[in-house]
């Protein structure tokens, strides 16, 4: 059960900025215990204008299920992006991409990190009104690093991604 509040600032950023509060009571049926979390979250996207966007996450959820008797996980995500458009239906997009997330209340060191640097080469294509297909492609580097308890691990690479999709509007 949960209530989601958003709304549209036009008079922050260029384009605007589009913001939302969340509040979400979850019954959760562990494998060692049921309980319930309680998340919330605030969120933005802005078009900061001249092909610049940046959108933002902050999220905290209390836990109390399985072994997270208390717990509580936060996690912050920030996206910045900057879209020019090569020609019809084409688009060079580099972004930057940093997701952070912590568990409190729980007796393991713990955190995850992860960051990502990408050239996206985009494509997208209304067929009609209410349908497009889009594309976008890119070799990414990507940072991760985490840990839990003494146990941690770090690693970054090189990577390849793309993504393939299919919107309708109804």
């Amino acid at each position: 059960m949960g209530q989601r509040l958003s709304s549209f600032f036009g008079n922050i950023g260029m384009g605007g900025t589009y913001g939302e509060m969340e509040l979400s009571l979850n019954g959760v049926k562990g494998s060692v215990r049921n309980g319930y979390s309680i998340l919330t979250a605030l969120k933005s996207s802005s078009t900061l204008g001249y092909g610049f966007q940046w959108s933002n996450t902050f999220e905290n959820e209390y836990m109390d299920y399985n072994n997270y008797k208390g717990a509580i996980r936060s996690k912050v995500e920030s996206l910045f992006r900057w879209t020019y458009e090569l020609r019809r239906n084409w688009a060079f997009s580099p972004e930057i991409s940093v997701k952070a997330e912590k568990y409190f209340s729980i007796n393991e060191k713990n955190y995850t990190f992860e960051a990502v640097v990408a050239p996206y080469i985009m494509y997208s294509q209304n067929v009609t009104d209410k349908f497009r297909v889009y594309a976008k492609a890119v070799p990414a580097y990507r940072v991760d690093k985490s840990r839990y308890g003494e146990a941690s691990e770090s690693r970054s690479k090189f990577a390849g991604y793309a993504k393939l999709g299919v919107e309708y509007i109804f």
